[in-house]
């Protein structure tokens, strides 16, 4: 099962694996961006909290204010805040080896109220288990 978005950027959620004990949800995600004549790849694996998604994904229906999806170790951001004509999308990820070197991307950019409704689309159609 999988999320996949091709706009504002490349996303793409792959599940791998879940968790009975703590409800969660173990993706391998890729990301990437391009924009002018920049190409910003990321992938790697993350773990969200079944309760977690289902707030991101009440929070996006209704998009008041905000609507968060984070991993289980804060590696892992995506944020979506309700602006007067459509929306800002920011996504964010930051990890760190066992040398303790970081690397951190984000990517933010405005979004339509078509771009927002697709997105949304995605995330409530993902299904649940749990």
């Amino acid at each position: 099962m999988s999320i996949q978005l091709n706009d504002p950027l490349e996303l793409k959620l792959e599940e791998i694996d879940i968790d009975n004990y703590l409800p969660s949800i173990q993706f391998s995600f890729q990301i990437k961006a391009k924009q002018f004549l920049c190409v910003l790849e990321f992938q790697g694996e993350i773990w969200i909290k079944c309760d977690n998604w289902d707030h991101f994904v009440n929070d996006l229906k209704s998009l008041e204010k905000i609507s968060t999806l984070r991993d289980m170790n804060d590696s892992f951001l995506l944020q979506i805040t309700k602006k007067e004509q459509g929306a800002e999308f920011f996504l964010s990820v930051s990890y760190e080896n066992i040398q303790k070197n970081i690397i951190t991307s984000s990517y933010k950019m405005d979004i339509s109220d078509d771009l927002l409704i697709c997105v949304k689309e995605r995330f409530a159609a993902y299904p649940k288990w749990w």
